[in-house]
């Protein structure tokens, strides 16, 4: 016993002067459906460089005329289609290459606050249900999405020097992040959403072997900010009724993501569509082309800020971008608590 103290004393001195290659990989695991996949559109981050004012947030994502990719913070994801992307953090790792997720922004921010390396594996497709798809084994499951989850995180980890190169050392799985709630939401919804979503949360854990891993839970947002339907508002407290488990206390988050919204894009997308109404009802390509009249003098903003559906928070590269940056800053928060 009396050799334990110096021991134990010389492993904390080696991890204090240890390079961030030598120490453990931190690990985080990003699941979800579409949003998740990410819809934001890469050229809007070009027009957030451009301009002067919004510049000094996204210029760190270029190098020169080039997309940066960072070399301390990796990521692992196989879309429903196409080979396993394992690179370091850059743009492309959304739904298609020309997409963002959530991904850059957490990535930044999580490889800015922490001294260690960092892998995120994403695991997200869309059309995804939690109540079918990601029901975990407790809960009743598991879905098929939950069982891939599972079987390519393990894969992941088991290959980390292959898919990985300059991997040395051990890994740590540090956190997840739940992006999710569309198809629970429409319809009928899902009153047993924050049951399942809680059981999920025990089943990664215990399937992980991390009884205290830390999670944010990510807003179904795509109402904006004040929502006035019932129907989001149901669905909201359900998701934020995990967090406010007495259980998960300090160790699982919600987070906000309505507030990301451009304010703009629902009025424009309101004119949008009104004009397309019109333009399915018109008989010849005249009466087309005068349908979008009201629309023509909104289309060059709406390029430059939005390529989707308001489900798809309006394919907003700055939206997914700042989603994923609070995403990223509730990690670091729980990561700061004691575990």
């Amino acid at each position: 016993m009396r050799r334990t103290r110096p021991v134990v004393l010389a492993v904390f001195a080696l991890l204090a002067t240890a390079t961030p290659a030598q120490r453990p990989l931190k690990v985080f695991i990003l699941a979800g459906q579409s949003n998740m996949e990410g819809k934001g559109a890469i050229k809007h981050l070009d027009t957030l460089i451009a301009d002067s004012e919004t510049r000094a947030s996204f210029a760190h994502l270029k190098e020169g005329d080039k997309w940066g990719e960072r070399k301390d913070v990796w990521i692992s994801y196989q879309r429903n289609k196409g080979p396993r992307m394992n690179t370091g953090l850059t743009v492309g790792y959304g739904s298609n290459k020309n997409k963002i997720g959530p991904e850059l922004g957490f990535g930044h921010v999580v490889g800015d606050a922490l001294k260690e390396r960092v892998l995120i594996i994403k695991c997200a497709w869309g059309g995804a249900s939690l109540k079918e798809n990601f029901l975990s084994p407790g809960a009743g499951g598991p879905g098929s999405h939950y069982t891939r989850m599972m079987e390519e995180t393990r894969d992941v980890l088991s290959n980390l020097k292959a898919y990985f190169p300059a991997h040395r050392g051990e890994y740590e799985v540090a956190g997840l992040v739940w992006f999710q709630g569309w198809n629970d939401a429409v319809g009928k919804g899902n009153p047993r959403y924050t049951e399942q979503l809680a059981q999920f949360i025990r089943d990664v854990r215990k399937d992980l072997e991390r009884p205290e891993l830390p999670v944010v839970i990510g807003e179904l947002g795509q109402a904006g900010p004040n929502p006035t339907k019932k129907k989001p508002l149901t669905f909201r407290k359900q998701q934020e009724a995990v967090a406010k488990l007495p259980e998960f206390k300090g160790t699982v988050r919600y987070v906000k993501t309505g507030v990301f919204i451009d304010p703009e894009l629902p009025e424009m997308f309101e004119v949008w569509r009104k004009c397309q109404g019109k333009a399915r009802k018109a008989k010849d390509p005249e009466t087309k082309k005068a349908a979008w009249a009201d629309f023509e003098p909104l289309k060059a903003k709406w390029e430059s800020k939005a390529s989707d559906r308001p489900y798809h928070y309006y394919g907003s590269g700055r939206t997914f971008y700042l989603m994923g940056d609070a995403f990223g800053r509730a990690m670091v928060a729980l990561l700061a608590k004691p575990q």
